[in-house]
Order: C-alpha cells, then structure tokens, then sequence
C-alpha cells in the first residue's frame, strides 16, 4: 500500500519464527484470541499468500556487509548478495540451553518448554532452574499438579516481578534457593537426583524432572561487529530503532533492553514502517 520495494529474508521453509513453538494460547492480540502459536503462524502464512508477499524462504543470512549496503546469503545451497537501502533485522532469539545436558542420558526428563506437557509433571519433585519471570511462570503452572517445585538462582537475588514473586513465597510446595549451580544429574534408567553447589557447600536432592528457564540467546551471530551490540549481544537502537549504522535498523527480540513478547515485536514492527514511510526512507 505504501509503494515500498521490499524483500523478506527467511531462514526456516515458513514464516513465523518461534511463534510455531508457543503451545499455549495467545490472547487480545490485533488479530484476536489465538489457541497457539501454532495457530497464529497459519493465519501469517495465509497472510503471506493471499497478499503475496516478496519472501525468500530458507534463505539464511550469512554476513551483513554495511560497508557496501550487502546482504550474503546461503539460499538452496547456493550463495547470492542482496543490495539494500535499508536493512530491518529481526532475526528473533532463541532458548538459551544448558550445553553440558543435550546430549544426556536423561534428556527426556530436561524441559525448556513445559505448556503442553504439565501432565508430565504430575506429583513429581520438579528443579526449575532460572531467576526470571519465566521461571516463575513456570512453577505457578505446576503449583497444583507437582508435588514439590525447586526453584534454583545462581545470584543472590530474583529477577522476578514482585507480585509473581509474593505469590511464590506463599506456597507450601515451593522452596526458592539462591547462590546456587546445578554441577550433575543422577539415576539409572530416569532422573532420580542432582547435585548442587550451594553457598560454596555440596548439596543432593532428589527431583524427578528439571525444567530451565535461563533466558534467550539473539541470533545476531551473523552480524559481527560492524554494527554495536550490548554485552549479551542485543543490538543497540535508538528511539526510532535505528542501529548505529545509518539505515540499519533492529526490532524485536533482538533489540537490547527489550521485553520479549509477541505484542512488543508487533509494536515495534507497526513503529518502525510508519516512520520508514513518513520520512520517505
């Protein structure tokens, strides 16, 4: 409607990022209640294909040659450069994982998404590993269902907001230890134990399943340092969600101190292209 030439560059054969991940409902977003991510990424698609968008699916982004306005990328096995005026990344996050349990023996008792399986959680003692509002939103999904919830910080304090927070303190099933880190898993067939290094003393406890909640990870690898980041590797924008490159802009999950929902996302995409059309970028 706006007469801007664009083009979408995605990586996966869909559009929709981790959107398909989300098991949960989604509700009062612009396009109403949503049962799933699942669900929403559909009607995206549906979107895509009775508007017609320009997308380039599984095309992944190599390299970001600002120098030169040059996207690389690797599509089909085969690698292309696109030209651009002006570059919108929103390339999302992804879980962060606990590098040391992916391949272990008790993978199927680790959980970095619990919504539609809190059935397995039933009567269980259940680790939730993670000083956030997502762990904490985690083990008010299962106050009812399991029998005793851990909930394990490796700093001295919570990152939890302060209702959630005075809600988890009440309960008889929740236990909240800080200054902690998981060093080992145990069992023999299924997970039965682990240990952990608490306040500088070695500490066992029995658990059945452990469920982490250690924040996301940007997919900002491909961008290298020509363009600022913070320390964890969020791009760093100004008002107007411009990169310190000229014409270079970030939303999203990606941007640094930005609060990962999907209706954040929503409201930095709707900013950024009225601004891109008013100033005629």
């Amino acid at each position: 409607m706006a007469n801007i030439e664009h083009l979408i560059l995605e990586k996966s054969g869909k559009i929709g990022g981790q959107i398909g991940l989300i098991n949960n409902s989604l509700d009062d977003l612009i396009v109403g209640n949503i049962d799933s991510g699942n669900d929403l990424n559909l009607l995206l698609n549906e979107f895509q294909n009775d508007k017609e968008l320009p997308v380039v699916l599984g095309c992944e982004v190599l390299e970001v040659d600002t120098n030169r306005n040059l996207v690389h990328v690797s599509s089909s096995g085969e690698s292309e450069m696109y030209e651009y005026e002006n570059l919108v990344i929103a390339t999302g996050c992804r879980l962060n994982t606990d590098a040391r349990f992916i391949d272990s023996l008790f993978a199927e008792d680790i959980y970095y998404r619990i919504s539609d399986k809190l059935s397995d959680f039933q009567d269980g003692n259940i680790m939730i590993i993670g000083s956030g509002d997502n762990a904490a939103f985690a083990a008010l999904k299962l106050k009812n269902i399991a029998k005793n919830i851990i909930m394990v910080s490796r700093s001295s304090d919570w990152k939890i907001r302060e209702d959630l927070l005075e809600e988890l303190k009440v309960m008889a099933n929740v236990s909240m230890i800080t200054n902690s880190q998981l060093l080992e898993l145990s069992g023999e067939k299924e997970l039965s134990s682990c240990i952990l290094s608490y306040n500088n003393n070695i500490k066992t406890l029995n658990i059945d399943k452990i469920i982490f909640k250690i924040g996301y990870v940007p997919n900002t690898e491909f961008i290298g340092d020509s363009i600022r980041k913070n320390e964890l590797n969020h791009i760093i924008v100004d008002k107007n969600f411009q990169s310190s490159v000229p014409n270079v802009f970030a939303i999203g999950d990606i941007v640094a101190d930005s609060y990962k929902r999907i209706s954040i996302s929503l409201g930095h995409g709707t900013f950024l292209a009225n601004y891109i059309i008013k100033n005629k970028l």
